[in-house]
């Protein structure tokens, strides 16, 4: 009977998942938590008064800065 090595530990001391996953690239920055409600940045509508027809709208300015 032929036995096999067990698989060497090189990922548990090597490189994180995160590493692989994002291939050696710095994280990107956070983006400061604010509430887009009160700053008046985003805003919804009901669709002919309808509660269940919500229609949501965010400042251009928020999405160009993503």
């Amino acid at each position: 009977m032929k036995q096999h090595k067990p698989p060497d530990d090189t990922t548990k001391h090597g490189i994180s998942f995160r590493d692989k996953l994002m291939g050696g690239q710095n994280p990107l920055p956070r983006l400061e938590k604010m509430n887009l409600l009160e700053k008046n940045l985003f805003k919804i509508e009901f669709q002919d008064g309808d509660r269940l027809k919500p229609r949501c709208f965010l400042d251009e300015g928020i999405v160009e800065g993503l």
